[in-house]
């Protein structure tokens, strides 16, 4: 048994290293491809994670960080698609991005005060079915259009 464990560890490190991009070389971010790098732009933008194929363009896990918002997830050709997105105010987004960078699909939304919402968004609306779980603890199950609650389903 502890041969076993042995090998499924060896092959899981071998994997994990397989493909391990290498770390960027040289100072200018912008030309970085196919690598792990961290930069500071002018506009105050802190990025730690992956480049892909294209020169200076954020693709793959990473971790972006701009005046107190922090995003940790999967950029896909420069864009936020999936992840969890923390506002400097406190706020916590949990899911995915369009193409525009706005809340798109399913996700979780906490509020500073201890609210939370999961369910759909679209645009950067609550938008779809969800369900909105109060501080207070009053659950309401419902349909949100564009922000709005639109039908209550159930409430406890």
């Amino acid at each position: 048994m502890k041969k076993l464990f042995l090998y499924v560890f060896l092959v899981l490190m071998f994997c994990n290293t397989v493909y391990a991009l290498p770390k960027c070389a040289g100072d200018d971010y912008k030309q970085w491809t196919n690598c792990f790098g961290s930069y500071t732009n002018d506009s105050g933008r802190k990025y730690t994670g992956e480049f892909g194929d294209i020169p200076g363009i954020r693709h793959g896990q990473g971790i972006s960080i701009l005046k107190g918002t922090k995003f940790e997830g999967k950029f896909k050709n420069d864009k936020a698609v999936e992840g969890k997105l923390t506002y400097a105010n406190g706020n916590i987004y949990i899911g995915t991005f369009n193409e525009l960078g706005n809340f798109q699909g399913k996700g979780t939304f906490i509020f500073t005060d201890g609210s939370k919402f999961v369910g759909h968004f679209k645009n950067h609306l609550m938008d779809g079915p969800g369900t909105m779980t109060k501080s207070n603890g009053e659950v309401l199950k419902g349909i949100w259009r564009e922000g709005k609650l639109a039908e209550i389903i159930s409430t406890n």
